[in-house]
């Protein structure tokens, strides 16, 4: 039972918003240890989690009363709305079943290669070709190096759900200063 709630802004509140987060802060108990944004609440009950970016939140869990009690707190607190189940989140496309969630970027994939202008390329197996070495070369940086380093930023999000990727898209960023 993954939910989605938005939070209004307002101009006039957003002032209070680290007091409110205190107080968020002092209902969950603790912070993720691997990410700032995750909160988690254990109880004998089961868990409750939420994920906070910008104004959008994600609340999950196993302890169905936990959460209802969570989201009548945080009503409370902020102006919401119930945006339902989560189904996409920061370009991450979710879908759950009996064990679990799965996330997927296949529009993601699909709106970065349209992007670039390589719809029409041939896929490969592997990213990169085994054994290659890049190195820097004496020719002329780019005039603009913005394509490139927005190109190398969407592939290190896109390694989330594709880490077969990410050897090469290391290597790619050792490059970000002057491709």
């Amino acid at each position: 039972m993954a939910l989605v709630y938005k939070r209004k802004k307002t101009l006039n509140k957003d002032c209070i918003l680290p007091f409110k987060l205190h107080l968020l802060f002092l209902y969950l108990l603790s912070s993720s240890a691997y990410d700032s944004v995750l909160f988690l609440r254990r109880s004998k009950a089961g868990i409750v989690l939420l994920l906070l970016y910008i104004y959008d939140m994600v609340i999950n869990g196993s302890d169905v009363s936990g959460i209802h009690i969570l989201q009548q707190f945080l009503g409370q607190q902020f102006e919401m709305k119930d945006l339902g189940s989560v189904s996409d989140f920061l370009d991450l496309e979710v879908t759950s079943s009996s064990d679990g969630y799965y996330l997927f970027q296949a529009k993601y994939a699909s709106e970065l290669l349209s992007h670039i202008g390589l719809t029409d390329s041939k896929t490969v197996d592997s990213p990169l070709e085994v054994n290659i070495k890049l190195l820097p070369t004496h020719d002329e940086p780019l005039k603009d190096a913005t394509l490139y380093r927005q190109l190398v930023g969407s592939l290190i999000y896109l390694i989330v759900t594709r880490p077969d990727i990410s050897y090469a898209v290391i290597l790619i960023s050792q490059f970000m200063h002057a491709p």
